[in-house]
């Protein structure tokens, strides 16, 4: 006998905080006309490395910075206020960090940047590069001035442009 299930997970922006044996959790849409550019390098970088690469204890004022940007990364997701976003995605708890894994990493961001991407940052531990940008077109551009970035550091990779997705994945299985 064949069973079926069926597993959705909500699209948007999710924040799950755990809480003991549950999870606290708020959903909203950021406008969808959003793109993000992915810069892919053709290298590996395993996250066990890159997270040794940060200190265990971050200094106070580093760490009010980076919960300003939250704030304001919320913010203007939720309000459509993409305007800013260059200064939301900005960090100081982990891609100074992991910059000396990745040295090319600030000529990328400045590539992202000039292209005309709304804000930059490492995705996860790396090396994945995202660029959010406000249309399509844009997030092409830039994905392309991102890999020519790279390619003259000596390195090699790909691009690819995703849109924001409303509904979320979808998981089924068939037993």
């Amino acid at each position: 006998m064949r069973t079926m299930w069926r597993q959705r997970c909500w699209g948007g922006t999710v924040a799950v905080v755990p809480l003991g044996e549950r999870v606290v959790w708020a959903r909203f849409l950021p406008p969808l006309e959003l793109h993000i550019a992915l810069l892919i390098p053709d290298f590996p970088l395993e996250t066990v490395k890159a997270r040794a690469v940060l200190p265990s204890a971050v200094p106070y004022a580093d760490a009010v910075f980076n919960l300003g940007r939250v704030a304001l990364l919320v913010a203007a997701l939720a309000t459509g206020q993409i305007h800013c976003l260059k200064v939301a995605m900005q960090d100081r708890l982990h891609q100074p960090y992991r910059q000396q894994l990745m040295p090319w990493l600030p000529k990328v961001f400045d590539a992202a940047l000039q292209a005309g991407a709304l804000g930059v940052h490492l995705s996860g531990a790396g090396p994945t590069v995202a660029a959010w940008c406000d249309d399509r077109q844009a997030a092409e551009t830039v994905a392309q001035a991102m890999w020519q970035s790279l390619k003259d550091e000596g390195l090699n990779g790909t691009w690819r442009v995703v849109g924001l997705d409303a509904h979320g994945a979808t998981v089924i299985q068939r037993s």
